[in-house]
């Protein structure tokens, strides 16, 4: 910059992309009726088909175009609109030598990426709010949303004043059933693979380095950062069967957005190599030289977590009651991160109400804090010029 050689800017952007795979018709491949992937609750080995709705499907009888779907079969769908995820990523540095043996940098870094995988539930319970009626009818009107239109459902079958909304009126409870029972029947949970996510990240990472001059080689440096993603940001993402792994809010999936699995909110990194030098007395040499002391010490905030129901379904949903948020009742969501102590206030959540998701989001607590020190003290020998 000023042309003594000595201070340094640097900028650089790219933009790279990734595309779905065969994989992800992993689950696809297990859709019935081909797949016969079915779940029955309740099974005992004296009679496992006694509570599954229109009794026994395995082992398959015939694969021909007569195969029948068994009811409320376990699905996972594609999108057809699924597109390559794209990372835009840029960052600033400037760089400053001090004095002989030092180097100061600080690094801004930003990264935006966009159609990320993630699942959609689409089937869904409706949730029909207290009992039914004399008749064992139960109706609810919903506004309309994403995925449930407006209009007025209705549930039969209920044994008169028992709750409507329970697992065991989960399937006929879901909006396709409920649009068309006589298709309807057939799709149980049902994940849709979309390429809707989208993920931020910003980050400011500023370092000194010394070189190993005089022997002592000196690098720490710092970061200070922040990652929002969907749901699913990691791995195979939200593409589970069964219905699992999808955003909780059918009418929103933003309402599944937060800090992302891998977020370090601040991340501190101090190593060090100091060595001996080649002394000139060949005693001393033979004692003192060739030695080196390293440390490495790190400390980072830690990770988010989400706070659940359970295994309850107690938005009584039909999707992945093992993902349901928890409620956030206030105060201090954690107590102390030291040894041996309980962090999580319990007292600060509880389950969200039936029919409800709770006020919590996607790793919306941060998890304990950690730091690691590591030393090692070693020797090289020479046993000889070729060796």
């Amino acid at each position: 910059v000023f042309g003594n050689g000595r201070t340094s800017v640097r900028v650089s952007g790219g933009i790279g992309y990734d595309y779905p795979d065969g994989q992800f018709h992993l689950w696809t491949s297990l859709n019935p009726p081909f797949g016969a992937d079915v779940l029955v609750e309740g099974a005992t080995l004296d009679n496992p088909w006694a509570t599954f709705p229109g009794g026994r499907t395995h082992p398959v009888d015939t694969t021909d175009a007569n195969i029948g779907f068994p009811q409320f079969g376990r699905m996972q769908g594609m999108d057809d609109s699924v597109r390559s995820s794209q990372t835009q990523n840029w960052n600033l540095a400037l760089q400053q030598q001090v004095g002989n043996d030092w180097l100061a940098s600080a690094t801004y870094i930003g990264s935006h990426t966009i159609n990320l995988v993630q699942g959609a539930p689409g089937n869904p319970s409706i949730y029909f709010p207290g009992v039914s009626d004399a008749n064992g009818v139960c109706t609810t009107s919903e506004p309309g949303g994403v995925l449930i239109p407006a209009g007025t459902y209705t549930l039969t079958g209920v044994r008169a004043g028992s709750t409507c909304s329970t697992n065991g009126t989960r399937n006929n409870r879901r909006l396709l059933y409920q649009l068309n029972p006589a298709e309807g029947i057939a799709v149980g949970a049902l994940s849709i693979t979309q390429s809707g996510g989208t993920s931020n990240y910003n980050g400011l990472l500023v370092s000194m380095q010394r070189r190993a001059a005089t022997g002592i080689n000196i690098n720490t440096n710092y970061t200070w950062s922040h990652c929002i993603s969907q749901w699913a940001d990691s791995g195979f993402g939200g593409t589970g069967f069964n219905g699992d792994n999808v955003y909780q809010d059918q009418n929103s999936r933003d309402r599944s957005r937060g800090n992302c699995t891998q977020d370090r909110r601040h991340n501190f990194t101090f190593t060090t190599v100091a060595r001996t030098p080649e002394f000139a007395n060949a005693g001393l040499r033979a004692v003192a030289s060739d030695w080196s002391l390293s440390v490495i010490y790190r400390a980072n905030s830690g990770s988010y977590l989400t706070i659940e129901n359970g295994t309850n379904d107690n938005a009584r949903n039909g999707v992945a009651p093992g993902d349901q948020f928890g409620n956030y009742l206030g105060g201090d969501p954690t107590l102390d991160d030291g040894p041996n102590s309980q962090y999580l206030n319990k007292a600060a959540f509880a389950p969200a109400a039936i029919g409800t998701l709770g006020n919590l989001g996607t790793r919306s607590v941060r998890g304990p804090r950690q730091w690691d020190f590591d030393v090692s003290l070693a020797r090289t020998f020479d046993l000889g010029e070729t060796q």
